[in-house]
Order: structure tokens, then C-alpha cells, then sequence
């Protein structure tokens, strides 16, 4: 490729970034302690914000309690946050806001995250749990009008606030990908 044809396709994708994401600059990183000190020793201190972190062990092992744990943790840190957990393991389209004893294993599921949400002390005024069933795309897409939300209303009250995304579980959705393409 010619220096030429290499000048023209920079600008073209630079032109497109600047069009589709803004002149944005990140706000510099902060790190927020996890809360268990050997966690925190191996991290450097913490889990640094902007940082995609990923949690991968066999099921059942307390992923999901780990993350929940740092909610937690992240809420102490930070008094304007809000904590958004997509719940992709949870969905499957009943209703969850209210607990039937013994109905179906997602209301079971549903109810040890509510227990653990109680024991960990998560302020539910900042916490979100949601159900959703996403694919991998729409899981992004949200994750980008959430930051947009975020952003609007800093904005608006011109005040920084403080945002956790957690995404329980692309385990689920690597293991629908694989089962429904073979």
C-alpha cells in the first residue's frame, strides 16, 4: 500500500471514530480496592477502572459471589456509583422480581442473588440487577447507552459519578454460541 492509499484510509477511520465516539477523553483511571487483601496485593491495590477484568473459573466455584463482593466494595468506595449487574444466567423470561419457593431453578437462582446482595450489604438504591437475555452485541449496546446515560447525567448535575458493569455470564452465552453451531 502506497504512502498515499495508507493517508487516505488513517483519515477515513479516523474521521469515522471522531463521528461515531467524539473528541472524548478518559477520565484518567482510579483503582478500587477489591476488599480482600491478597486480592487486592496481586491486583496493585485493586481493580483499575476502565480495565475489562475477567473472572473465569468451572461453574458453581463463586464467580458471581466475587463479583458481588466487589459491588459491594466499589459502593464503600464510592458514594455517587451505581452498580449495574446484567444478569444473562438469571433471564429466562419469568418474572424475578418476586420469589415463588421451590417454582424453577432461576427463581432459586434469583433468590440466592437477592440473599447475597443482603449479606454483602449492597445498597440496592445503587444496584442493579436485570435479567436480560442479550446476545453478545446487545451486551456491548448496552454497555455504550449506559456510559452515554452516565455521561448525560454528570453532565447535567456536574458531578462525577462512578459506574461498575458486571456481566454475569459470557460463559452462558459462549456455551449457547458453541452448542447452537455444531
Amino acid at each position: 500500500m502506497t504512502s498515499e492509499h495508507s493517508s487516505l484510509l488513517k483519515s477515513a477511520m479516523e474521521k469515522h471514530i471522531s463521528n461515531k465516539f467524539g473528541q472524548s477523553i478518559p477520565p484518567p483511571p482510579y483503582i478500587t480496592p477489591f476488599g480482600i487483601k491478597t486480592v487486592d496485593a496481586l491486583l496493585g491495590g485493586g481493580i483499575q477502572s476502565s480495565a475489562p477484568i475477567s473472572i473465569s473459573s468451572t461453574p458453581e466455584t463463586g464467580k458471581t459471589t466475587m463479583c458481588l463482593q466487589f459491588a459491594a466494595s466499589f459502593q464503600r468506595q464510592y458514594e455517587d456509583c451505581m452498580v449495574v449487574n446484567i444478569n444473562v444466567e438469571e433471564a429466562s423470561g419469568g418474572d424475578h422480581n418476586v420469589y415463588h419457593v421451590n417454582t424453577t431453578l432461576e427463581d432459586a437462582y434469583h433468590q440466592s442473588i437477592v440473599d447475597r446482595i443482603s449479606n454483602f450489604g449492597i445498597d440496592v438504591n445503587r444496584f442493579i440487577n436485570k435479567p436480560v437475555e442479550l446476545n453478545i452485541k446487545e451486551v456491548f449496546d448496552l454497555m455504550g447507552d449506559l456510559v452515554t446515560i452516565k455521561r448525560n447525567i454528570q453532565n447535567a448535575q456536574q458531578k462525577e459519578w462512578k459506574m461498575l458493569i458486571i456481566w454475569d455470564s459470557i460463559a452462558y452465552y459462549l456455551g449457547a454460541f458453541i452448542s447452537n453451531n455444531n
